[in-house]
């Protein structure tokens, strides 16, 4: 049998890595001081193994014959003792150790049809035709301990387990060998997905330094150099001395996945991509792969991970096969429903279109002929914005609402997007304003040709009344756009001052985007964490374009990359209406590129 190589990922598991001798001596099957995945990526496919061989033996069967299998690690409380050496002992659904027979099966399960293997251009209707059997697929997977787990269970190694039967993430008293084994495996790329604290509980210790502070695990100097904030993960680098010996290793920590719930599934794609994109090459190390119990998100995040090469590489899918080999090295991996029709989900979303991120420079040298008068370059852009319409979700006006919540490429909830309020819509609007903090409002158009502006808008030095709020104009400025600074009072005289933007021209030139750039640029630069409200005639209708540009530009501030396709995308998941013509879609590249151009930090944008 040939192995895949590289190794796909670390999983911390056993007693929590104990020395480095200790670890190179103890290396066994299951649940040891150290378990490197190296597994063979054919075994999802070749073989032809009969899925239908592992099944559970239920203590507690619901009516449709099939266990409650949402409970997840998250969703107990195993605070019984002192909060390092006790803390979260108890297993979170223990399960007695089950060795399964084909008799069992048949008795229980004979009458249900696994999915074996998924073509992946047939993944996205095989979800939809077979919805209700990804279900009973994954009731049949192994559970509980089907090998020896020895080690993890002797007495001077129990005081390491976070809980009592699985082994996971760094504690306080494993946090020494925790970077030891970073050492020994030489990893230079760590995955975290789970917070410090969730719901009052502490899920996993801080094993890094805070803020320009070394940290010294034994012999073992941990500095971070750089700590990056986007709007669903942190990404921190770190130098990790040994012996007079340096290597930089990087965490990935994915802060946005829902206690008892899954994360959005493009949003995990994006993650995953951002994670190989920016893997060195020539490394040949595991990467680490961490949450809290190491078998719920852990085993999400490397199903999906694996299932990405073996589509890619073999045209087809295997979830269940690889999960049943995921369990035979650690049990229980990826612990609920939920969490195995996330990986459906990632995978759908992944083959749909892949996550094409291109550095500036390529950017640049693409968008070279992409505005002349060559129809050939144009066909380009069609083709594209085909796919992207094939893609996004199904719009019927019972999906629209009024105002939405939108991210940026940093931040979550970052936007609220919304159209111009009526006469009879201002209150609510202004009373949306007050709610959400939201204190600078940009609008798509100059609002005097918006004719509703005026019931909601104060001219100078008059005050307008609007329901039970005062609006006072408090001067402004006009330079590349017009803003306007008003204070709103309510009838408790509580004030709440906003800036309302407008551009100072149309916004729908592709030949000229300065106007567009101008008011981007102003929204960039606010010094708020409040979300800013964008305002349009339809509420879709260059707003689209507007955070779209807005969020390629955080993304070239932040990584001198972009991905102007993946930025759209993200944002018709909420409101598809975004960027729904050719014309927008081209504007939104066009403004990005004359973004580059225009702008003297950039030293490729001369290319």
């Amino acid at each position: 049998m040939t192995i895949a190589a590289p190794v796909i990922t670390i999983l911390i598991v056993g007693i929590m890595y104990k020395s480095l001798q200790t670890l190179r001596k103890k290396a066994r099957v299951n649940l040891t001081a150290l378990q490197t995945y190296e597994m063979e990526t054919d075994a999802l496919t070749n073989g032809n193994e009969d899925l239908s061989a592992f099944s559970n033996v239920y203590a507690n069967v619901n009516g449709n014959g099939m266990r409650d299998l949402s409970a997840t690690v998250e969703q107990s409380d195993f605070h019984t003792g002192t909060r390092d050496e006790m803390s979260e002992r108890e297993d979170p659904r223990e399960e007695s150790s089950i060795f399964l027979t084909d008799d069992i099966l048949k008795d229980n399960h004979s009458h249900i049809k696994l999915i074996s293997e998924i073509k992946m251009h047939e993944l996205h209707t095989s979800i939809v035709a077979n919805g209700s059997i990804f279900k009973e697929e994954f009731a049949l997977l192994p559970v509980g301990e089907h090998h020896a787990c020895c080690v993890g269970k002797e007495q001077d190694n129990m005081s390491k387990n976070r809980y009592k039967t699985i082994f996971p993430c760094p504690k306080n008293s494993t946090m020494t060998d925790f970077w030891k084994m970073v050492w020994q495996e030489n990893v230079t790329q760590i995955v975290m997905l789970t917070n410090l604290m969730e719901n009052g509980k502490i899920k996993c210790n801080q094993y890094w330094p805070e803020g320009t502070y070394d940290e010294f695990y034994s012999d073992i100097k941990i500095s971070k150099f750089e700590e990056k904030h986007f709007a669903f993960y942190v990404i921190r680098k770190f130098t990790m001395t040994h012996s007079e010996e340096f290597r930089i290793v990087t965490q990935y920590h994915y802060t946005k996945w829902p206690d008892h719930s899954t994360p959005d599934p493009l949003s995990l794609v994006v993650f995953h991509s951002h994670v190989l994109r920016t893997r060195t090459e020539e490394s040949e190390a595991p990467t680490i792969v961490h949450c809290s119990a190491g078998i719920g998100r852990t085993g999400t995040y490397i199903a999906f991970d694996a299932l990405c090469k073996e589509g890619k590489s073999k045209g087809t899918i295997n979830v269940a096969g690889y999960i049943k080999v995921m369990r035979s090295c650690r049990m229980n991996m990826v612990q609920t429903y939920e969490q195995y029709k996330a990986i459906y989900l990632a995978l759908t979303e992944e083959f749909k279109a892949p996550v094409h991120t291109k550095s500036i420079i390529a950017f640049v040298e693409s968008m070279k002929h992409f505005f002349g008068e060559d129809s050939s370059d144009h066909v380009i852009f069609q083709k594209e914005f085909k796919s992207l319409s094939d893609i996004k979700p199904a719009y019927n006006e019972g999906d629209f609402r009024d105002a939405l919540l939108h991210t940026s490429f940093l931040e979550e909830n970052a936007f609220i997007v919304t159209k111009y309020p009526s006469e009879d819509g201002a209150v609510d609007f202004l009373r949306m304003l007050i709610d959400y903090e939201s204190d600078t409002v940009i609008c798509m158009d100059p609002l005097a040709e918006i004719e509703s502006s005026t019931s909601w808008l104060p001219e100078p030095l008059l005050i307008k009344l609007v329901g039970l709020y005062s609006l006072q104009h408090e001067g402004g400025s006009e330079i590349d756009v017009k803003v306007t600074n008003v204070k709103i009072l309510d009838e408790r005289e509580s004030t709440h001052s906003i800036k309302i933007v407008q551009p100072t021209g149309l916004l729908t030139s592709i030949e000229d985007t300065a106007c567009l750039r101008s008011l981007v640029s102003y929204a960039i630069h606010i010094p708020t964490e409040n979300p800013v409200t964008i305002v349009s005639k339809d509420g879709a209708s260059l707003c689209g374009v507007f955070c779209a540009v807005f969020n390629c530009i955080q993304q070239i501030n932040m990584d001198d990359s972009v991905d102007v396709f993946t930025t759209v995308r993200q944002l018709q998941t909420r409101r598809p209406e975004f960027c729904s013509t050719l014309d927008e879609y081209t504007l939104v590249y066009k403004s990005v590129k004359d973004f580059i151009e225009t702008t003297s930090e950039h030293v490729y944008s001369n290319l």
